[in-house]
């Protein structure tokens, strides 16, 4: 996903070195949502978040973070407008643009986007991905330089509702969200980069339903798992989610969807 690069997973229980980063992970986290989706939710989760704003397939939108191209795949096929994906990997990149044609992909910082793409863009949105942004400050300014005046954020997120970061420390597997989203946080630093928020949705029972499920599948589907990666793989992939279950499951983590205007 954009801006997060290949690091923020360093700590895993695989033993061939891959991680949900790498594009093996990727297709993995593909394959178990069954579909080119590494966010939560899925396709539910999309239309949870984009499903109430006013699109028409005129409108412009701009997914950053989008990995291998799911959820741009979904929102064009809706006729919700025409999609263009970034995404700081190149690996993502080419297996967004081999699976899913008719979508412009570009490979970017999330910080850089006004070298890489083409504006204005009225809706702007990212799933999963603004979390782990390096640089979300310069991203969110990014992001305002090229969306029209007045136009949409959206951001759908992993948020800390207390306690997270003290549930993470000693664990031998990290869950890749040692950043999660401080809400009380967010009005100054959207504010500071010209972004007005107009309302925080909450999504916490729905993470913690969506998780209960997504660990249901990652058991139900071993040997496909380890054909596509290993058995190491699969057993660093059950004990990941089962921390981010449990941490949503003891309210340390949930989830949010931020809606801006660009002002």
């Amino acid at each position: 996903m954009a801006d997060k690069g290949k690091s923020d997973d360093h700590t895993q229980g695989a033993d061939d070195g891959l991680t949900m980063n790498s594009i093996t992970g990727k297709l993995v986290l593909s394959m178990i949502r069954g579909s080119d989706y590494a966010h939560a939710g899925e396709a539910e989760a999309i239309d949870l978040v984009l499903g109430p704003l006013t699109l028409t397939p005129q409108t412009r939108l701009l997914d950053v973070g989008c990995g291998i191209g799911g959820t741009a795949r979904y929102v064009q096929d809706k006729g919700w407008g025409s999609v263009t994906g970034v995404d700081i990997d190149s690996d993502n990149i080419d297996a967004a643009a081999s699976r899913h044609p008719g979508i412009e992909f570009v490979c970017s910082d999330a910080a850089q986007l006004t070298e890489c793409v083409t504006p204005p863009f009225e809706v702007i949105y990212s799933f999963n991905a603004f979390f782990l942004f390096a640089d979300q400050p310069r991203a969110l300014r990014a992001m305002r330089k090229v969306a029209t005046s007045g136009g949409t954020l959206a951001i759908f997120d992993y948020v800390d509702r207390g306690g997270y970061t003290q549930a993470q420390q000693g664990r031998g597997v990290s869950t890749g969200l040692r950043k999660a989203l401080q809400l009380e946080l967010i009005p100054s630093l959207f504010a500071d980069a010209g972004w007005q928020v107009e309302r925080v949705v909450s999504a916490d029972a729905d993470y913690l339903r969506w998780y209960d499920d997504f660990l249901r599948r990652i058991e139900s589907m071993h040997d496909d798992i380890v054909a596509a990666s290993s058995d190491a793989f699969f057993q660093y992939v059950l004990e990941r989610y089962t921390y981010t279950r449990d941490d949503a499951k003891a309210g340390h983590l949930g989830g949010a969807t931020i809606y801006a205007r660009a002002v």
